[in-house]
């Protein structure tokens, strides 16, 4: 399981209701996170491994949001194609058999925002990226793993032997 520190007031603030921080680990807890104790305002949770959408204070907001019936549905974001190519050399095959790029715009980052998704990233890593246990065929570097555009079906495809990157458009391209 991964461990996710909260601070009550960012949790509150992102959620847009007030709520106590028994309020808040009782709630948590209904959503796939096992609470591991408080101390101050910073509230941990051990995320189940079926519940990646938590790993970070944004995505448990958006779960709460939900859960709370703040904000429900499917968020709707616009893309457009970004005109990049997003090249993975194929030396890294084997320890990321699937990589998905994508391109933000207009978006300024704060330093406390900028550490929860290189935090995120990191938590994404050791949990569903390096220890994952694909089906031996996905990683072994045989097959690679595309996507069309059209409702987005998975679809895979052998690799050429002598291949030496895979080639993916960026997301939305």
């Amino acid at each position: 399981m991964t461990n996710v520190d909260l601070r009550h007031d960012d949790l509150v603030e992102l959620v847009g209701k007030s709520l106590s921080i028994e309020e808040c680990v009782d709630r948590i807890t209904f959503m796939g996170a096992g609470p591991e104790g408080v101390q101050g305002d910073v509230m941990t949770f051990d995320v189940f491994p079926n519940r990646p959408d938590l790993y970070s204070v944004e995505g448990i907001a958006r779960g709460l949001r939900g859960f709370l019936d703040l904000e429900v549905g499917l968020p709707v974001y616009h893309l457009e194609s970004s005109g990049i190519e997003f090249v993975v050399d194929h030396s890294v095959a084997d320890v990321r058999p699937f990589a998905v790029g994508g391109i933000v715009r207009g978006l300024e980052l704060e330093d406390a925002l900028l550490r929860s998704l290189v935090d995120l990233q990191e938590k994404l890593h050791l949990s569903a990226s390096r220890r994952s246990a694909w089906p031996r065929s996905w990683t072994s570097g045989r097959f690679s793993r595309t996507t069309r555009r059209a409702g987005n079906t998975p679809t895979w495809s052998p690799r050429s032997r002598d291949s030496r990157s895979s080639r993916t458009r960026a997301v939305g391209s």
